[in-house]
């Protein structure tokens, strides 16, 4: 399962009856959904609904959805992951019959979580879709503004989670239970369907004390689910402008050596952009400082060796987990293909500066490369007498190790 499959997005889009522009719209709607595998940003698309179907643009080449997804049975290669496509398709059907069962203004949650099966080279992300109903240009239609969140919320969370709505029978913590149980949320007007959901969700989340993935405030995600595009191009402006030149030239039928540079350098400036995000809930005032484990000294001293190994080597150190496999980094001879991935090389690391107290045994960190709460700037924060202060607003905050 490849994070980006060139020759299977080639075929698709030489398909008969597919327009330029929907060709473009598509490859393009496909890259930015790898940036969001890769870096947890929310990745969001647009559904067109009538009562006869549901189509998006780039896939009216195939009609209804329900064609698309049937396909993708067809397409799947083992039968463990034909029963993964069926569940989804099932999840997909009781989420569509909604959209004109529902009032305007109702939002729709979906889990996707990994499989009971292991599958090959899927590392068990967990997905959230959420599904806002708004009016289409006609009265038969319904426009539906949809979002895809990362999450890292086990199959018990998501069972509680929909429990918690009670509109119906109980959720097991299964693949097949969770998958096939939407939930729902209807309001009068306005987004506030969806921010009553995403606000659950942020409570559990808080509730818990997690911080391994990304919790964005129901401010930011609604914006995103209403106008993606708009934020990806105000926010990321470089990495927005190579997605759409790449679909461009994908939809003109480049091949892979004309495009593997240029794909190469937009992976790389969407980890450079978004990955390094702390969005994540904290207890008190911080330094977006990374939380850690109970193992902090040597998760911290393997990632600082791992770091220094690959900068001298020449290595590829922007090999990145994606939720169907290892997205290849900047420096591999094929940017399209997954890799196996090696459990042992894995690691989250970040930007920091350490000095050796003694050459032999310990490296103490004095500094943090960190974004300031205070200013919002990017600095080398100081570190030292249990406070970390900020060199460029001169403020400051405690500071302390994590046990």
């Amino acid at each position: 399962m490849p994070a980006f499959n060139l020759e299977h997005e080639q075929r698709r889009l030489s398909e008969p009856g597919i327009t330029y522009s929907a060709k473009v719209k598509s490859a393009k709607d496909n890259l930015r959904t790898l940036v969001a595998e890769r870096t947890y940003a929310p990745s969001f698309f647009e559904l067109t609904a009538t009562a006869q179907e549901v189509t998006s643009v780039g896939y009216e080449h195939r009609g209804d959805l329900d064609n698309s997804y049937a396909k993708s049975v067809e397409e799947a290669p083992t039968e463990v992951i034909v029963k993964r496509y069926d569940l989804e398709n099932q999840g997909y059907r009781e989420v569509r019959k909604q959209f004109f069962e529902l009032p305007l203004n109702s939002t729709i949650m979906l889990f996707s979580p990994p499989p009971d099966e292991q599958i090959p080279d899927y590392p068990g992300h967990s997905f959230a879709y959420f599904y806002h109903i708004l009016p289409g240009e006609s009265q038969d239609e319904r426009t539906i503004k949809a979002l895809a969140w990362v999450n890292g919320f086990s199959k018990a969370d998501q069972a509680e989670i929909l429990n918690k709505f009670g509109t119906g029978e109980k959720v097991l913590p299964t693949e097949e239970s969770i998958l096939t149980s939407p939930v729902s949320v209807s309001a009068d007007n306005g987004t506030q369907s969806f921010r009553t959901i995403w606000e659950s969700l942020r409570g559990y989340f808080k509730d818990k004390g997690y911080s391994g993935f990304i919790c964005p405030s129901s401010a930011v995600m609604q914006e995103y689910l209403l106008y993606g595009e708009a934020v990806m191009k105000n926010q990321h402006f470089e990495l927005d402008v190579m997605i759409e030149s790449l679909a461009q030239r994908l939809a003109a039928g480049a091949t892979r050596d004309e495009i593997a540079d240029d794909f190469d350098t937009m992976l790389g400036t969407a980890d450079k952009d978004l990955l390094y995000k702390d969005w994540g809930y904290q207890e008190s005032l911080h330094m977006n400082i990374p939380r850690h484990t109970e193992h902090t000294e040597l998760d911290r001293n393997q990632a600082f060796i791992i770091f220094q190994q690959n900068r001298h080597l020449g290595k590829d150190v922007r090999q990145v987990m994606t939720f169907c496999g290892m997205s290849g980094g900047m420096k591999i001879s094929n940017p399209f293909e997954t890799t196996q991935p090696n459990q042992d090389a894995v690691v989250n690391s970040w930007t920091f500066t350490v000095k050796n107290d003694s050459e032999q045994t310990s490296q103490e960190q004095t500094k943090l490369c960190c974004t300031c709460p205070f200013c919002e700037k990017e600095v080398e924060a100081q570190i030292g007498g249990g406070r970390i202060k900020c060199p460029e607003c001169k403020k400051s905050a405690p500071y302390s190790k994590a046990a």
